[in-house]
């Protein structure tokens, strides 16, 4: 299962680093990501595996958003 892990990490730093004003994305035991919860949730649930989804935040839309907040003031 670590193996699955790693790969769903990996795949989540690419997203982001590709989307970086995405917020969130959802990740399935499959390793598959979704933007969209629902369809991360309904494919979690055609898996053997009763896993439901991950969702995994932006860290870098964050500090984007903090850095933003700062100079409107």
């Amino acid at each position: 299962m670590a193996k699955k892990q790693t790969e769903v990490e990996s795949k989540v730093e690419t997203y982001f680093a590709e989307n970086p004003k995405k917020k969130v994305v959802y990740s399935t035991t499959d390793a598959f990501l979704f933007e969209v919860k629902k369809d991360a949730t309904a494919h979690a649930k055609s898996l053997d595996e009763d896993e439901i989804a991950t969702s995994h935040k932006n860290p870098v839309f964050i500090e984007v958003q903090e850095e933003e907040e700062l100079t409107e003031e």
